[in-house]
C-alpha cells in the first residue's frame, strides 16, 4: 500500500514496512523509518484505511523525531538519577535512606515528566498521522473507530496520570476535532 507517486525517502528516511507474525496488537517505529506491525493488530484495523491510519500514526512518530526525544529524556533522567545517589552518598546517608530517595526520584520523574511526555508524543503522533492518512488518500475518519477498537481491547486503563497514552475519550473527540483539518491538507496537496 503505497500514495501514489510516494518515496521510499521522505523527510531524510530510509522507510521499511514490515510485518511480524504476532498475536501482540502493536505496531512501532523506529528512529530512522523502519515501521513493525504485528499481525495481531491487523484484525482491528479491519481494512487498508485502518492500516493507514497505523502506518500515518507510526510514521508521524518518526518524522517528529520522537524515539530520539525519548533517549534524550532517559538520560536526563538517570543522569539526575546518579546525581542524587552521589549526593546522598557525599553526604554518608544510610543505605536504608538512599534507597527511599531514589525510589521517590523514580517514582516522581515517571509520573511528573516521562508518562506525560509520552502522552504528548501519542497526542502529537495522532495529529500529525491523521493528515498524513488524509494526504496518502485515505479516510482520516476512520481514526476515531480505529483508537475506539484499540482501547475496547486494554481492559481497566489505569487514571490517564498513569498512562503512556492519552484519555480515549478525549483521544477520539481530538482525532473527531481535526479531521476537517486533515481533509484540508488532503484537498491543498491534492489527494482527496
Amino acid at each position: 500500500m503505497q500514495a501514489k507517486g510516494a518515496s521510499d525517502r521522505v523527510a531524510g528516511f530510509k522507510w521499511s514496512f514490515n510485518v511480524a507474525q504476532s498475536n501482540e496488537v502493536n505496531a512501532w517505529c523506529m528512529p530512522g523509518g523502519k515501521v513493525v506491525f504485528y499481525t495481531g493488530i491487523l484484525p482491528v484495523c479491519q481494512d487498508e484505511d485502518g492500516i493507514a491510519v497505523v502506518m500515518g500514526h507510526e510514521v508521524a512518530h518518526a518524522i517528529a523525531r520522537h524515539g530520539n526525544e525519548r533517549m534524550s529524556q532517559g538520560l536526563l533522567v538517570q543522569g539526575g538519577g546518579m546525581a542524587l545517589d552521589l549526593a546522598t552518598a557525599m553526604t554518608n546517608q544510610p543505605e536504608q535512606t538512599r534507597s527511599l530517595f531514589q525510589q521517590a526520584y523514580g517514582i516522581g520523574a515517571t509520573v511528573g515528566a516521562i508518562l506525560p511526555f509520552s502522552r504528548l508524543h501519542e497526542s502529537e503522533a495522532d495529529e500529525m498521522g491523521l493528515i498524513f492518512t488524509a494526504m496518502a488518500g485515505y479516510d482520516p475518519s476512520k481514526a476515531v473507530p480505529f483508537w475506539e477498537r484499540m482501547s475496547s481491547l486494554g481492559g481497566q486503563r489505569p487514571p490517564e496520570f498513569l498512562s503512556t497514552h492519552p484519555d480515549p475519550e478525549k483521544r477520539s473527540a481530538k482525532l473527531n476535532e481535526l479531521i476537517p483539518l486533515a481533509r484540508a491538507y488532503a484537498k491543498k496537496y491534492g489527494t482527496n
